[in-house]
């Protein structure tokens, strides 16, 4: 019993907080399965340290194929610089305009589903 609290305290392995409705989780990853065809759009994430948070560089362009861990896009304000990486499998399809200021909300990238092209 002490070991399994233990664990549970002391574990570098959590889940994410927020789940898309749209993915199915697979296993006990951090990988979100996209049905071909199926988009997801990711947003601005809140911070508390947001003011003049700004898009500053993208890793990607249109059209450009992304796997779980690829680093889309870098965020930054004269307090912080964050890599803004990809949970999905999937293509491209919409991405906002390099140095738009950033607030809550503000839709940073679409994601397309796609057929799974290379093995985990």
């Amino acid at each position: 019993m002490l070991k399994s609290l233990l664990q549970r305290l002391f574990s570098t392995t959590r889940k994410p907080n927020r789940i898309p409705k749209s993915c199915n989780m697979i296993a006990d990853t951090y990988e979100y399965k996209l049905e071909k065809g199926q988009v997801e759009s990711f947003f601005a994430p809140e911070l508390e340290n947001q003011k003049d948070l700004v898009l500053t560089n993208w890793n990607i362009k249109l059209g450009d194929v992304v796997k779980p861990g690829d680093i889309i896009c870098n965020l930054s304000n004269n307090m912080i610089v964050m890599e803004f990486e990809s949970v999905f499998t999937g293509k491209i399809i919409s991405i906002c305009p390099l140095n738009t200021k950033l607030t809550k909300g503000t839709e940073l990238f679409k994601v397309e589903g796609i057929n799974q092209l290379w093995p985990k």
